[in-house]
């Protein structure tokens, strides 16, 4: 966990809107990317508080009371909302911006070096975090529109493809753009008929918490909770977990051990998923590889999505350069492919 002390007055003022003990210190936490996120440490004990950043409404607060009974019954540990004081289950601010806090839940994150044991025990939780909401029926109410919705992405990449008027970027994307477009057109398997059921959906290893002895223990980070195939779910978390080069390496690695570990102990906790399901993974993470590799290009185009890393000077070099080393991973996935297909 990274953190920071810097932390701006107004921070204090409404963390204070959440808690009636004195509060002792705030620390910024810089592990995430996209909210603004604080350890709180009161008196009485310790939570989280978040600045949201506007693309997650408040109704994602509601979807996390939902699952709420269910991954509880189940022994599955997941954040819980805070209320305010007045008890309300967030504080809007009139701006761009709502605040929320959660229970502090302990644990540590790993960002980078995922083990086959470390892929096993979290491919446990998610399945035993999928077998808990098997049966909740509740109506979760839509975070974040067409998230996952992969035609929706590769329409969208068409779209601003053929719309770019700057020369360069049609010099060097355009060529990207029709190679992710052809390769999801050439391997493309309808996933309309699988059960949708409730995921988690941003599966990074990060968003797993695990005890010092490397084992799982919590999952965090739900804000795209949603409904959903867990060939997506599955797909996308071992896309990320057995891509050990990480998304700025052109030297692309697929770890076929991590993904076939990551497997198994998938299916002997999630109970309830089907054979076609759980054959369609290996599907789900070339699907979802070509997903992220279409945002990126069409983020090339646009600048204006994924946040600027220090390493790069424009979101184009940034977006495009990951691009091509999702494609690179594609490859390296491809060539070993079989062989996990076989195995599972």
């Amino acid at each position: 966990m990274k953190s920071q002390t810097v932390v701006p007055a107004d921070i204090y003022e409404r963390a204070a809107a959440f808690t009636t003990d004195k509060i002792a210190t705030i620390v910024q936490i810089t592990d995430g990317a996209i909210n603004q996120t604080y350890l709180v440490e009161t008196l009485g004990g310790r939570f989280i508080f978040q600045k949201m950043n506007k693309i997650f409404s408040p109704v994602v607060m509601g979807n996390l009371d939902l699952i709420q009974p269910y991954v509880k019954r189940a022994g599955v540990l997941v954040p819980q909302g805070v209320d305010t004081i007045d008890g309300d289950p967030y504080m809007l601010n009139g701006g761009e911006h709502w605040y929320r806090a959660l229970k502090f839940v302990p644990g540590k994150t790993i960002h980078d070096h995922v083990s086959v044991s470390l892929a096993e025990s979290a491919a446990a939780l998610i399945g035993s975090f999928h077998a808990a909401l098997a049966d909740c029926q509740a109506d979760l109410a839509v975070a974040l529109p067409n998230f996952h919705n992969t035609p929706h992405y590769m329409d969208r990449l068409e779209s601003v493809a053929a719309s770019n008027v700057d020369e360069k970027k049609r010099e060097t994307l355009a060529p990207l753009a029709a190679e992710i477009l052809n390769k999801y057109k050439d391997t493309y398997v309808d996933l309309s008929d699988l059960p949708q059921r409730i995921i988690h959906a941003d599966l990074k290893i990060s968003n797993v918490l695990f005890s010092d002895e490397g084992e799982a223990i919590a999952l965090i980070d739900m804000d795209t909770v949603m409904r959903a195939s867990v060939v997506v779910e599955m797909g996308d978390a071992i896309r990320s977990w057995a891509g050990t080069a990480g998304e700025d390496d052109s030297n692309q690695v697929f770890d076929e051990a991590i993904a076939h570990a990551a497997i198994e102990s998938y299916r002997a906790a999630a109970g309830g998923v089907t054979k076609q399901e759980l054959d369609l993974i290996p599907y789900g993470i070339g699907l979802l590889t070509l997903e992220l590799a279409a945002r990126f290009v069409t983020d090339a185009y646009e600048e204006d999505y994924f946040a600027l890393s220090t390493k790069y000077d424009s979101l184009y070099e940034q977006n495009k350069t990951r691009a091509e080393n999702q494609l690179h991973f594609l490859e390296a996935f491809e060539a070993k492919r079989e062989l996990l297909e076989k195995n599972v």
